[in-house]
């Protein structure tokens, strides 16, 4: 029996409404799940490496897991913002990338957040966590170790680079929240 006229027009309009429903609750989930970026409001502009100053905030360790906080502070005189994951690349003394695989996901020293829009006026501050297993527990392992550590804000290409000693175990992973508003980064779970 083939189908024909109003209900076949009716049938091919519904499917492409399920079709679009499916599609953009992909999106939304993978855009919630992988932390993409938000669009500013009109007339905000998203904060780029050369507004930024970086610095390293406070650190902490516990049961074979290391943390630290990294604080990016507006230096222009604009407001601009923040969304999403920023970029992390551990580097050694003579400026080589070392191993790094970075999550975008909770770690021991943090709790998992979603995303969220920050607005940084002039000389605000926002924040952002890195965790990682920092060797105990690994014997006769030579971790990916880091004396400094790159930094890309969320939707730039510029690095900023601070000094921070980082061993990540067991092959470079570093976990890493979203920008948050603050110096304090998110809290521990």
């Amino acid at each position: 029996m083939s189908v024909s006229g109003p209900l076949r027009t009716t049938a091919v309009v519904a499917a492409l409404a399920l079709a679009i429903v499916v599609a953009a609750s992909l999106l939304w989930a993978r855009s919630s799940r992988f932390g993409l970026a938000a669009v500013p409001p009109a007339g905000e502009q998203h904060c780029v490496a050369a507004q930024l100053a970086l610095t390293a905030g406070r650190a902490g360790v516990g049961a074979g897991n290391a943390g630290e906080v990294f604080v990016l502070t507006n230096r222009s005189g604009a407001t601009c913002s923040l969304s999403g994951f920023p970029a992390v690349q551990l580097v050694d003394a003579g400026g080589r990338t070392v191993p790094t695989r970075v999550l975008r996901t909770g770690a021991y020293t943090f709790a998992q957040v979603p995303p969220r829009h920050v607005d940084l006026a002039p000389g605000g501050r926002a924040s952002f966590n890195a965790g990682w297993s920092n060797g105990t527990g690994y014997p006769g392992v030579t971790c990916p170790a880091g004396t400094s550590v790159q930094v890309t804000p969320p939707d730039d290409s510029a690095r900023l680079t601070v000094a921070a000693g980082i061993e990540a175990c067991p092959d470079g992973t570093i976990h890493v929240s979203p920008v948050v508003a603050g110096a304090q980064g998110v809290s521990a779970p």
